[in-house]
């Protein structure tokens, strides 16, 4: 009971933070729910984990799975006009070391996560008279990341 009103609240929402295992959790989940249904929603790394993820937010959502260090997808879906489908732009955020890789990553993903929300909260804040379904550049934003 408790899982399907969890899955219930994250297939409601627009912005997704997540790691590639979680993210994988989740669409398992997602999976086993639909496969009831008839359904699927299964993927097989971070970056298909967020195009799905993001594709099953639906129009304005915006996903991010972070995979270690190997970086992080930022996935973002717009609704396409002419048919009743939903487009996924995919951004790939690469790590970033500086000359030598880091001794300790406690805590990586939290500054990761703090950086995004503020740039998205700075992107929504500069376009709020944008009529954009998504007024977000995710290229831009991955950089900022």
């Amino acid at each position: 009971m408790k899982l399907l009103l969890f899955l219930m609240l994250v297939l409601q929402s627009q912005l997704l933070l997540a790691n590639a295992e979680e993210a994988e959790a989740l669409l398992a989940a997602i999976a086993d729910d639909e496969a009831e249904a008839g359904g699927t929603a299964t993927a097989a790394g971070a970056e298909a984990a967020a195009r799905l993820l993001a594709r099953r937010l639906g129009p304005g959502a915006l996903v991010s799975v972070t995979d270690g260090s190997r970086g992080a997808y930022l996935a973002s879906s717009a609704s396409v006009e002419e048919e009743d489908d939903v487009k996924v732009e995919l951004a790939v955020v690469p790590p970033c070391w500086l000359r030598d890789a880091p001794v300790d990553t406690t805590g990586a993903g939290d500054a990761y996560a703090a950086g995004l929300l503020f740039g998205v909260a700075s992107a929504l804040a500069s376009s709020s008279s944008s009529s954009s379904p998504h007024p977000l550049d995710l290229h831009a934003l991955g950089a900022a990341a």
